[in-house]
């Protein structure tokens, strides 16, 4: 699929997409539009909304020099006081526990 989306995800999108899906004529032209928009359109801006951005495959990076999503990511976006992270870690103790697996790092 042009937008990308993962193999294993491909009967549930189809699932929960086609009641949405209307077939349109025009003389002997058929088209699937889905809230006004051709089907394959639909599908890759769902694919980049909120919604459906979880069943994109991610991009694969390997090999001598690959940069990898992290190395792409702001380097100021990867620190955070340690205070900040104390808060942080009262209010949402998961997004805390994600900020070290996504490679941030605390400084003083």
């Amino acid at each position: 699929m042009q937008a990308n989306v993962a193999p294993p995800f491909i009967p549930a999108l189809k699932a929960m997409l086609s009641g949405k899906v209307e077939i349109k004529s025009d003389g002997a032209i058929r088209s699937a539009v889905v809230e006004g928009k051709p089907l394959g359109e639909f599908v890759k801006t769902w694919s980049q909304g909120d919604e459906g951005k979880h069943y994109v495959s991610a991009t694969q990076n390997s090999g001598s020099g690959a940069q990898g999503a992290r190395q792409q990511q702001n380097a100021a976006a990867k620190t955070m006081k340690r205070a900040d992270y104390d808060a942080s870690l009262a209010s949402d103790p998961a997004a805390a526990r994600a900020f070290f697996k996504d490679g941030g790092q605390l400084v003083d």
